[in-house]
């Protein structure tokens, strides 16, 4: 079977000269603190590739790469790599209106490859908040219901999270 690519881009060319838009593969070498990736594309490294906000990725994941005009894009992976851990940090804002316990939905703004451990600490002051503790319930690998439980009260305080996924 003929290839007609070549031809066709001869005979008629993209309006402005530039390829469309390609969607490729490419191996993570490292990920850095600013949350780009340097990549490995078709056997060249790339560095500081931007990423999409809530795409992971560990060091020799395979990832989607979109490509556009000299610009790439880290959608997200393709298969997850090695056996390397991740973790996730958060803080959520909530508490019971005159309950001894409430719950409340927590969503970790990435996918976890299974569900990780979360645990929470209650960021509170002197007052409404004291002998309240909360647990991470119904853990997956997108979130989890945070269960709140101590005297009756009345407060709205901020609880922070740190999701832990170690393979």
């Amino acid at each position: 079977m003929l290839d007609y690519t070549k031809i066709k881009k001869k005979l008629v060319p993209p309006p402005d000269g530039q390829d469309d838009a390609k969607l490729r593969t490419a191996t993570v070498s490292v990920v850095n603190t600013s949350g780009t990736l340097d990549i490995t594309l078709n056997g060249t490294l790339i560095t500081g590739v931007p990423r999409l906000a809530g795409a992971w990725a560990v060091v020799g994941s395979v990832v989607q790469v979109l490509s556009y005009r000299g610009s790439l894009l880290v959608l997200g992976v393709v298969s997850p790599g090695p056996a390397v851990g991740m973790s996730k940090t958060g803080t959520t804002t909530t508490g019971p209106s005159a309950a001894a316990t409430f719950l409340t939905a927590v969503n970790f703004g990435v996918t976890f490859p299974a569900a990780p451990n979360v645990h929470i600490n209650l960021d509170s002051q002197a007052g409404a908040t004291s002998g309240w503790a909360g647990r991470a319930i119904s853990r997956t690998t997108t979130g989890f219901t945070l269960f709140g439980f101590g005297s009756s009260n009345t407060f709205s305080v901020s609880w922070n999270w740190t999701a832990i996924y170690a393979p």
